[in-house]
């Protein structure tokens, strides 16, 4: 289905942002407490090529792209890949101060990031350096 997929144009120019999550239970949360019409895909984690080059082709057709994951390496991965695929996709609440506000009190995350794997984050460079240093993720939910 998504490699034949094809999008519509935004009816208004102030009306075409479609939000992109990786999570589920992220989308499923806003669609339940959202008012008015909401535009939100959920990739269900990392994205293959069908989907970038589906979400390429929803930018083709005047969509605005607004990307956001958690702040893990993979989440990271997956907001450089749809930037990089995306023409004027935008990265949401991904900066270091939505980081810094989604770490939860050290015993309850003991996953540790991998500095090696974790890459940069062209959009707000600050982030991945406060990411190493702290050397926690931080995900949607929070």
């Amino acid at each position: 289905m998504l490699h034949r997929a094809a999008w519509p144009a935004p009816r208004h120019s102030e009306d075409r942002w479609v939000l992109l999550t990786e999570n589920p239970s992220v989308s499923a949360a806003a669609l339940d407490t959202a008012e008015g019409d909401v535009r939100l895909l959920c990739t269900v984690g990392t994205p293959s090529r069908t989907t970038l080059k589906a979400l390429a082709r929803l930018a083709t057709a005047g969509w605005r792209l607004a990307v956001r994951a958690d702040f893990d390496c993979a989440g990271l991965a997956l907001v450089r890949a749809v930037l990089a695929t995306v023409p004027h996709a935008e990265a949401w609440r991904m900066t270091t101060s939505d980081y810094t506000a989604g770490l939860h009190p050290a015993p309850f995350e003991p996953d540790v990031l991998d500095p090696d794997r974790l890459g940069s984050t062209p959009w707000d460079p600050p982030l991945a350096a406060a990411m190493r240093v702290s050397g926690r993720p931080a995900y949607e939910e929070a």
